[in-house]
Order: C-alpha cells, then structure tokens, then sequence
C-alpha cells in the first residue's frame, strides 16, 4: 500500500533542501501546499514558473520578492499545518530546518528570499541559440497587433 502523507518529521530537512534546488534550476513553484505533497516530494507543478517565463522578466522587481518568499512562507506553513493535523510532538516541529525559517520571515544571509531563480542558466542546454533568440523576439515576446488594426491593412 502507498504511503499518501505529504511528509514525516524526518523528510522536514529534504523539504527545505529540494525546495531551494527547484530554485537553483530556475524553477519557482507558486502554489506549496499540504496536498502538492506526497511521501515528502513536491507532486503539483501546475502554477510553477521555470525559465525562461515571460513573468520573470515583466514583473515588478517588488512582487518578484513577494512571489520568491511565497515559496518558503508556504511550505513553512504546510509543514506546521501537517504538525498540527498529524499530532506531531513539538521535537517534531522544532527540528524544521533553520534557513528555511529565516527565509520565509525574510531574514535569511545574502539573498533574503533563497536562491533567485531568474539566475539558472538555461541557455547553456540549448543548441541553436539563434534559433532561441529568434524565437523569443518574433514570437514569444512579440507585440500583438490589435484585431483592429490589423484588419485596416
């Protein structure tokens, strides 16, 4: 039978770990939650932003930071919901790791918010850069002419 807890107290460290490497690789979740959760790994990445995404170059640099500590403010809730629900001992609870805690309160070393995702190479896997840059000028990121006047030509 599968194990459907979102996580135990020990997989709290791994959380945290997993988390800041889904930043690493340029990959912003969004929506951390109890239920996104299944035997201590993430499973729901349906409102995640991963680079290149046109928000992470049109976003006002303060939402940027409001969005960046959501993840870490999100997951530091769902672990005190699931402590809560789950009966966990307050051992359980305090062993939460302690940059995960300083992260969602803003207070982390460096970088307040964890690591920027907007930092992840992702050119570095593509063949074609040409054929990347073209694209995202003439058809990802190209103005849409309004219906209007593009049928008044």
């Amino acid at each position: 039978m599968t194990d459907h807890k979102p996580f135990s107290p020990a997989q709290l460290q791994g959380l945290w770990r997993d988390l800041e490497d889904l930043h690493d690789l340029g990959i912003l979740v969004r929506d951390i939650s109890i239920g996104n959760y299944m035997g201590g790994k993430l499973i729901d990445f349906s409102r995640s932003w991963a680079m290149p995404h046109p928000c992470f170059e049109y976003i006002d640099p303060y939402w940027l930071c409001e969005e960046r500590q959501a993840d870490p403010l999100a997951l530091d809730g769902a672990i005190l919901d699931w402590a809560v629900e789950a009966g966990w001992e307050q051992k359980h609870v305090d062993m939460m790791p302690r940059e995960l805690r300083e992260c969602a309160s803003g207070e982390g070393r460096g970088d307040p918010y964890g690591t920027d995702p907007r930092l992840y190479d992702w050119r570095k896997w593509e063949r074609d850069l040409e054929a990347v840059d073209s694209f995202f000028e003439h058809e990802l990121y190209a103005s849409q002419e309004p219906e209007d006047e593009a049928s008044d030509k």
